[in-house]
């Protein structure tokens, strides 16, 4: 055997095979017979033991490059005291390499790494394993699925759908720019005559989750909406059942078109609507009603789930009812049908009470202090002029929270522009006070009018009577 990490056992030279000057030196006699003991693959016998390390040998010779035999003798090389293999092998009789036994620390390293690789294998398994006749099922319903047709087995057969909604929360109602923002599920469930099985088939599967872009569905948009997506943007699973049944409830945030009316802001109630109905199919193709319709009715009180909805700090829900309608257009003779939410708020006045209508009140009743403000003091015209700015910032306010319309004009703008005026009165009372007030005989004359309106004919309508002045004959 060859030695690991040795140089080339033999060299040729001149045709004869020669030894290298670290080989053993042997005679003719031991190479023959070491090379019948031979390990190299010439040899035709596998023994033990061999003290030589040359790859193979003939009888009496050595191998020459023409593939004769021929004897020479080998050197041998200087033998090693210390150890060249890292896990402390050593060189035996023979040439023999004995190695050290593994540590208990190599082994845990061993078991820890195996038991790693389990896991993993265990957590990529695929998943046709945990319940193959679900897996068999799904490939049974959906391999000749053809999701663009509609669900029917003829053609002039109308394919009821149920919608009902549940509010989730009432993000924002934009009065600036007539817009309501919500977070809806939409509830949808019909029937699919393809999508029926026997769970005795199938393991009693009764149940299957499956994607919803993999099946039929209604193309239920909202009409009325703000934003750039009409129809659900989340494509959830749906839920299939034994008996065609397919439940879809994917959730969505809506931003629809809301008319507000701010006549009586911030005492106001809102009433916004959301429209749904099919965009493609019309009322001989898709059937679409409430889930909680009652039968000769159109219209169902409690057409918004509440059950998850969350409080709205600034609005209270008065009514959710929903409508059925069925309308025509110029265009076509069938009907298109739609079903029309409509969401009846009040908003919360607190916020606007503290924040906009006691301040206001406030400033106003500082235009009394004006006239009580002695004219000598020469900050009446400042104190009026202030008031009057003070109100005009928070109709400012007033103007940037209610839309731009001209149809009304706010129940707390009124207030504001009604206390503006009465500032503005009391500025132009203000001037003329001081103006009479500064006047005198050097620099004015009392005209025969004033005279008379003051003297004698205002105060016998107030009710005054003139001092009577006896003279002191003394």
């Amino acid at each position: 055997d060859i030695p690991r990490g040795s140089r080339s056992p033999a060299a040729t030279e001149g045709g004869v095979l020669t030894s290298t000057p670290w080989e053993a030196t042997v005679t003719g006699e031991e190479a023959v017979r070491c090379s019948s003991n031979s390990r190299s693959p010439w040899a035709a016998e596998d023994p033990p033991r061999c003290n030589s390390r040359s790859l193979g040998a003939s009888d009496g010779g050595a191998l020459r490059s023409s593939g004769s035999w021929s004897t020479t003798e080998v050197e041998e090389p200087p033998r090693r005291t210390t150890s060249r293999y890292p896990w402390g092998a050593t060189e035996g009789g023979g040439g023999a390499l004995r190695s050290r036994p593994p540590s208990s620390t190599t082994s845990c390293s061993h078991k820890l790494l195996l038991a790693s690789f389990l896991l993993l294998a265990s957590c990529l398994a695929p998943a046709e394993c945990g319940n193959p006749d679900a897996k068999r099922l799904y490939d049974d319903l959906l391999s000749n699925y053809n999701k663009l047709v509609r669900p029917v087995v003829n053609v002039t057969d109308v394919l009821t759908v149920m919608i009902k909604l549940k509010l989730s929360q009432l993000i924002d109602v934009n009065l600036k720019n007539q817009i309501m923002t919500t977070n809806l599920w939409v509830e949808q469930y019909w029937y699919d005559y393809k999508l029926i099985w026997d769970p005795a088939e199938y393991g009693g599967v009764k149940m299957l989750h499956v994607p919803s872009d993999h099946i039929w569905r209604p193309d239920i948009v909202l009409y009325n909406n703000a934003d750039g997506n009409f129809e659900v943007t989340l494509s959830t699973k749906a839920t299939l059942h034994m008996n065609g049944l397919v439940e879809w409830k994917p959730p969505a945030i809506y931003k629809s078109s809301c008319e507000i009316d701010v006549e009586w802001f911030p005492f106001d109630e809102q009433s916004c609507n959301m429209k749904f109905g099919s965009w493609t199919y019309d009322g001989f193709q898709v059937d679409l009603r409430h889930l909680d319709e009652k039968e000769g009715t159109n219209v169902v009180e409690l057409g918004v789930d509440l059950s998850e909805f969350y409080m709205s700090v600034e609005w209270d829900i008065l009514e959710v009812p929903a409508v059925r309608h069925e309308k025509f257009y110029t265009c076509c003779d069938e009907p298109y049908l739609d079903i029309t939410f409509n969401i009846t708020m009040r908003r919360k006045t607190l916020f606007y009470t503290v924040n906009l209508i006691i301040p206001c009140m406030g400033i106003s009743f500082l235009t009394v202090l004006t006239f009580y403000l002695p004219s000598d003091s020469g900050e009446k015209v400042t104190l009026s002029i202030s008031i009057l700015i003070s109100l005009h910032v928070f109709f400012l306010l007033v103007v940037e929270i209610i839309p731009p319309t001209s149809l009304v004009v706010p129940l707390l703008g009124k207030y504001l522009i009604f206390a503006m005026i009465l500032v503005s009165i009391s500025i132009c009372v203000t001037v003329l006070v001081l103006n009479v007030h500064f006047r005198s005989p050097q620099t004015h004359k009392m005209a025969p009018w004033v005279k008379r309106v003051f003297i004698h004919i205002l105060p016998r309508l107030l009710i005054m009577k003139r001092p009577q002045y006896q003279l002191n004959k003394h």
